[in-house]
């Protein structure tokens, strides 16, 4: 991805002094940048954009180099960058490592882990049991919402403080906030219009911790200590959570 600056900043260094460099991001889906002050006019997409396209191709597998368009010849440094290797000099540019999957998972769920994260959607016990059993999460089953997310947009789903799932969310803040601990067939009634009954669909839910951890009401923990979904893919397990869609 050619871009008008050196490297992806945590903010645009040309209008925050304390912007910091990012060279190396090993957990694509997590990365939180402000990319909401344009660049110049020589760049195409904004930033924003290109971010979006680093995490698709990460979480496909493939990484992702990001660097100026001014100095193309900078992409050989990303060739000789080596990953695995601690004292490997760093590229001239920013490399998004690529998320390993030895398990196959639809292209939808790698699409949502790649979404930028526009809220939360705190939930029970009961629904976190229910999200491991391979089941939709209905409004019942959510605690709390916080964000501003529009329909589609993705969330986290939080369970006893930590994160156990992304997912596409079938409402937006206003609405799901209307109908949390509600009844579908209270829906209608409450927001003016006959609404579909989930949360978020099944098929639009990607666990992102042990899925015994739910069933055992622990605290969840990351996989093997070490997938926030920013990490190997592979290391989910699955509690049939992939084998659809």
């Amino acid at each position: 991805l050619f871009t008008d600056v050196d490297y992806l900043y945590t903010s645009n260094p040309r209008v925050d002094p304390t912007a910091t460099a990012l060279r190396v991001v090993r957990d694509p889906s997590t990365l939180e940048v402000d990319t909401k002050v344009g660049g110049s006019h020589l760049g195409t997409g904004g930033m924003a954009t290109k971010v979006i396209a680093a995490r698709a191709a990460s979480c496909a597998g493939i990484p992702c180099a990001l660097l100026s368009g001014e100095h193309p010849e900078r992409i050989y440094s990303f060739l000789r960058y080596d990953p695995s290797c601690e004292s490997s000099v760093q590229p001239e540019g920013t490399y998004f490592m690529a998320l390993e999957a030895t398990q196959n998972i639809s292209e939808t769920r790698r699409w949502i882990l790649s979404m930028p994260v526009s809220g939360e959607l705190v939930v029970d016990d009961g629904a976190a049991r229910a999200l491991c059993s391979k089941k939709s999460l209905l409004p019942a089953g959510v605690v709390s919402v916080s964000g501003g997310f529009l329909r589609n947009e993705a969330v986290k789903l939080v369970h006893r403080g930590s994160e156990v799932a992304r997912a596409l969310v079938n409402f937006d803040a206003e609405e799901l906030e209307k109908l949390v601990g509600v009844h579908s067939a209270q829906f209608e009634a409450i927001l003016g219009y006959r609404a579909v009954a989930e949360a978020c669909e099944r098929s639009n839910i990607l666990l992102t911790v042990a899925p015994e951890s739910l069933r055992s009401m622990d605290v969840p923990s990351k996989l093997d200590g070490s997938f926030s979904p920013s990490r190997r893919v592979s290391k989910v397990q699955s509690c049939n959570s992939f084998s659809s869609g």
